[in-house]
Parts: structure tokens; sequence; C-alpha cells
């Protein structure tokens, strides 16, 4: 599965409720950017460098290890709004309609298309752009201000300031 998300999304669900040596082989793939498959003699090394997401954290289940916390770039808080019956049909139907092919998904198509045209663009721009030495500054005192421990926060901040241009 490593092997499989190089250069893709790697979506892991319940993060902290991972076994310790899985969390632990998840980390060293991922610092390392290789997998080695191991079996019966046989030793073969994959790359490995996806894009990780830390999904559906719910903290009255057990707490995020520190170290995790570290390496993530972004941390999104969501708040639980109660859907509508409407919209809860809506989801259900766009799920089914999505399974089976029944539902009409050329528009959605065309539309990651053309997320899929953006993002190869912007990769080709990314290395052009520069941020100034002010909006550093501005990017360094907020992390200060949040008494972020480290210096992953800023260079954190600056990659996705530079995306987000």
């Amino acid at each position: 599965l490593l092997a499989r998300a190089h250069r893709g999304i790697l979506l892991v669900d319940d993060c902290h409720l991972l076994d310790e040596s899985v969390a632990s082989q998840l980390w060293n793939a991922l610092t390392d950017g290789y997998v080695t498959v191991e079996r019966e003699g046989l030793s073969v090394r994959y790359p490995c460098q996806p894009r990780l997401v830390l999904a559906a954290y719910n903290p009255d289940e057990g707490d995020v290890r520190e170290h995790w916390l570290d390496r993530v770039s972004m941390v999104l808080p969501m708040t639980t709004n109660t859907l509508t019956i409407k919209e809860r049909v809506e989801a259900v139907l766009n799920v089914e309609g999505f399974r089976d092919q029944t539902e009409d998904l050329t528009s959605a198509m065309a539309e990651e298309e053309d997320v899929r045209e953006t993002v190869a663009k912007a990769r080709e721009l990314l290395p052009y752009v520069k941020i100034e030495r002010q909006q550093l500054v501005y990017l360094c005192e907020e992390a200060s201000r949040a008494d972020c421990e480290g210096q992953r926060a800023e260079i954190f901040a600056v990659q996705i300031a530079k995306t987000a241009a």
C-alpha cells in the first residue's frame, strides 16, 4: 500500500489508533522516501513519497502522538453540523450513483481534469515562486505567537504560502 501511494495521496484514518509498530513503519517509509518489503529471503525496495493526510481524529478516543503532530504541516479542525434530511439523502444518492455509475459523472470528471491540469501547471511554476523577507518575518512572528516548537511551523507555512501563490 505504501508503494502504491507513491506520488499520490495516502489517507490514514484514525491515526491515533494505529499500533505503535505500524506507525513506526509508516514514519520510517515517509522519512526515508522508500519502503522495503521482505518476504522469504527476497527484499524489494519501492519509492514511497506520498502526500500524507491524517483524517478523522476524534480526541475522545485518545491522543495523537506528539511526534506525529510535529510532522504534520496543517491541522484543520472540523465541526459537526447536523445535516438536514434532504442533505443526507443527496449525499447517499451521490455515493450510490458513483458506485454503480448510474449518476452522470461527466461534469465531475471534467472538473477533476481541470483541477489536474491546474495542479500540473502549478508544479511547473512552483520553483520560480519567491517569498519576500517581510512575509517570512510575518510567518515566523505568527509561529512564535502560537508557541510553536522548532521551525517546522514556519517551514510548512512558507511551503503552503508559495503553493497557494
